[in-house]
């Protein structure tokens, strides 16, 4: 998702694209907000919500399908999260990507994904190629 919005600011830009991301807290939920800012040409207001419709292009000078926001979308609904469209404040689009954060996001070890020596288990040892 975060690769999609990353890529239409990079299309769009003159000069600059911003990314943020940060942990927030909605009550008792943890979200992860994904910033992406450009200084191109922008969307005006009442051409947003026509943005995130699928198969929509509103300008066809930049190769695309159409279908990229409304996906990216589409997909955040689906984890209980949310995309909206702005302007940037320094001109351009500012595109918010709203996510639930994982509830615990620490590493844990997990045995049956252990790596283990060839010469013991007979399979392959860290840095091994099978082939």
């Amino acid at each position: 998702m975060a690769g999609n919005i990353i890529d239409n600011a990079c299309k769009w830009a003159a000069h600059r694209v911003r990314v943020a991301a940060r942990a927030t807290r909605d009550g008792p939920r943890a979200r992860l907000r994904i910033v992406v800012e450009d200084d191109g040409p922008g969307i005006g207001a009442q051409a947003r919500s026509r943005a995130l419709e699928r198969g929509v292009r509103l300008d066809e000078t930049v190769p695309g399908s159409g279908l990229g926001l409304a996906i990216v979308q589409e997909l955040a609904g689906l984890y209980e999260g949310r995309l909206h469209l702005d302007a940037a404040p320094g001109g351009g689009l500012r595109v918010e990507l709203d996510l639930p954060a994982v509830p615990d996001a620490r590493v844990h070890h997990h045995p049956g994904l252990a790596l283990r020596s060839s010469s013991k288990a007979g399979g392959l040892g860290a840095g091994q190629r099978g082939g």
